[in-house]
This record gives structure tokens, sequence and C-alpha cells, in this order.
């Protein structure tokens, strides 16, 4: 007798191929030969592979990557396009690779263009500060020349009135001395 090692219930030896009765697949002691029903073996075809087929299946188309093979054949490499596109499809993607490397670049160059304009519109800015903070430092010290140059006019001036003052005086005294020397 083929078969498991176990006995089936209600007999002393299981045939693995018997058809089992409803009862026993509730029987947790059976193995799974026990309890499914069997099949008797036909006649084998072989394929051209060497697999036989699946009884009742007919070959059928796969799907998928491999679409085109049948069921059960070998996967054969594509024609020979694959192999002449190969080539292409790594210039293309090499070249787009170049062109991702270049917008980098240029992108980086761009930035470090724009931090060296940005720079200088700084130093620039601060030169203009400088330019008008020592333009006022000028305008603020002619200011105070002109107002000391001023100031000093007017100092003169009220000595030269002063001492035009003063002479007037002296000559008023002379012509008064003078003319009571005439009286007399």
């Amino acid at each position: 007798m083929k078969g498991s090692s176990r006995p089936a219930a209600g007999s002393e030896s299981a045939d693995p191929y018997s058809i089992p009765t409803p009862v026993d697949i509730h029987r947790p002691h059976l193995s799974p030969l026990q309890i499914l029903p069997s099949r008797t073996p036909q006649a084998t075809q072989t394929h051209v592979d060497g697999q036989p087929p699946s009884p009742g299946n007919t070959p059928r188309k796969a799907s998928g990557p491999l679409s085109g093979l049948t069921r059960g054949a070998k996967p054969q490499p594509q024609d020979d396009q694959d192999k002449a596109a190969q080539p292409q499809v790594c210039a293309a993607a090499e070249q787009a690779l170049e062109m991702l490397a270049a917008q980098e670049e240029a992108f980086e160059a761009q930035e470090l263009l724009e931090v060296i304009e940005a720079h200088e519109a700084e130093e620039e800015e601060e030169a203009e500060e400088e330019e008008a903070e020592e333009a006022a430092e000028e305008a603020a010290a002619e200011a105070r020349a002109h107002a000391e140059a001023h100031a000093q006019s007017e100092r003169q001036s009220a000595k030269l009135k002063a001492n035009l003052a003063a002479h007037d005086r002296v000559g008023e005294g002379a012509d008064r001395v003078s003319k009571r020397a005439q009286v007399r």
C-alpha cells in the first residue's frame, strides 16, 4: 500500500488515492492527502521544454514582463532591439545626468553671482554712507569756520568802532582845548 503511515478511521491502512467520506474532513488526525479527493494518474504528455501540461488546462498567454510566452515556456531574451536599445538608453541617461550637473553648476553660479552682487551693493551703500558722513563733516567744519570768521569780523568791527569813538573823543577834546585857547 502506498501513502501515509497513519491508518484512516474505520480502516487499518489509508490509501492516499481513495475518496474520503465527508466525516473524514472533520477529523484532525488525518493527513491532507487523506482528506483531498484522489486523482487518478493520466497519461503524461510532455511539452517541448520537457514539462507535462497541467491536466485540464490548456497553455495560456502569460501577462506581465514576459508576455508573449506561453505558460511553462522558458523565458527567452527579447529581440536584438533590447540589446540595441540599451546603449541608447544608457546614453540618454548619461546625457540627462550631464544636463542635471550642468543645471546644478549654473544654479550654483547664479547663486554665487547673486551673493557677489549683493555684497557689491552693500559695499556701494556703505561707501555712499561714508561719503555722506564726510560731506556732512566738511559742511559742519565750513560752517564753523564761517561762523568763526564772522565772529572775528564782528569783534574787529567792534574794536574799530571803539577806536573811532575814542579817536573822536580825543579829537573833540582837542577841539575844545583849542577853542578855549582862542577864547582867551
